[in-house]
């Protein structure tokens, strides 16, 4: 929204106008919604736990989610998935990825598509929708560990991921805002000196926590993607090398119009949310979820009774084709 100071109400009206332009342009008669939220109230846990099914499994992971999200267990909504079973000292356990994000956070981006009178099927988190997009690029290692750099007005986003999963993601307060006081022909070089420390003190967190093997490459993506001075600046003072998100070669692994492509590092997250291959950890609420299930066997049952008046009306022509023939039969005869 640039430097134009906007009232919640006029910002509300904005961005549901902008939804309603794009859902009419290229929603079609139903389209399916996916939301990504991101930042501070929202948070990943990833532990081990003994191999349980249905809903024992579901009490046993509130019980955890009750213990590891740092927000009061009324003020949050969490969702799981089951990332690995693994075996350890002849015990079957299992890797749960438990992404959790609070109620706020969640009806204020919500209520966008509420005042539209759209249907979001599914709220995943940014970070864990993006991982899964890197199994599309070419250079791509199941074992392999990557980073993430996104650099927004209000502060810096970096996520890291084993394979395809999200293990860990930190924000700092350093963000593009710095970059608008400034006029400087320097502010490139200090903004690239705070982040860059931000950076690496993050990157040491993570080798230590998670692994000693993370490789040397940083991916950007967001608002400052195509930002050549930041990321060449970034590159040249230190021992990790930093680049745009490669979207063409994902864009050529997943068929992608040439349209899409200019705009997909600065979108990756909405991207990945439409892309993703499989079901993540979906913070949608449960009455939201009861709703659609509710619809969704509403339209079931209409295609039913559609589909048997239409045999039912078939048979009854049939029926009278059956009488007509025998009619005719019966007055050869006679």
């Amino acid at each position: 929204f640039g430097d134009r100071r906007w009232a919640p109400e006029d910002r509300t009206d904005h961005l549901c106008g902008l939804i309603q332009e794009y859902v009419t342009e290229l929603g079609g008669r139903r389209p399916t919604i996916s939301l990504v939220v991101a930042g501070q109230e929202t948070a990943l846990r990833t532990f081990e736990m003994p191999e349980l099914k249905g809903a024992q499994l579901r009490s046993a992971i509130t019980f955890e989610a009750k213990k590891r999200l740092p927000f009061p267990a009324l003020d949050c909504l969490f969702d799981y998935r089951v990332r690995a079973r693994v075996v350890r000292e002849g015990k079957s356990l299992l890797r749960i990825s438990l992404i959790g994000a609070t109620k706020r956070l969640l009806g204020e981006n919500l209520e966008y598509f509420r005042r539209l009178d759209l249907t979001v099927s599914q709220v995943y988190c940014a970070y864990d929708a993006i991982g899964q997009l890197l199994p599309s690029l070419p250079d791509h290692n199941d074992v392999g560990h990557y980073a993430l750099l996104n650099v927004e007005p209000t502060g810096t986003h970096l996520s890291y991921y084993h394979g395809a999963n999200l293990e860990f993601y930190h924000l700092t307060g350093v963000g593009s805002s710095f970059l608008s006081t400034r006029t400087d022909v320097s502010r490139f070089e200090d903004f690239a000196e705070l982040l860059g420390r931000e950076i690496q003190n993050s990157l040491d967190y993570y080798s230590g926590q998670y692994s000693s093997q993370f490789g040397d490459q940083v991916y950007v993506y967001g608002d400052l993607a195509y930002t050549d001075d930041l990321i060449e600046l970034l590159d040249d003072k230190f021992g990790f090398t930093f680049r745009r998100f490669p979207v063409e070669e994902l864009a050529r692994e997943l068929s992608l119009p040439e349209a899409l492509r200019d705009g997909l590092p600065v979108g990756l997250a909405t991207a990945a949310a439409a892309l993703c291959p499989q079901r993540l950890a979906n913070l949608l609420p449960d009455e939201q979820v009861r709703r659609q299930k509710e619809q969704l066997v509403n339209r079931l049952a209409i295609a039913g009774m559609v589909a048997f008046a239409a045999m039912l009306g078939l048979q009854v022509m049939a029926d009278r084709s059956e009488t007509r023939q025998l009619e005719r039969q019966i007055t050869q005869v006679q």
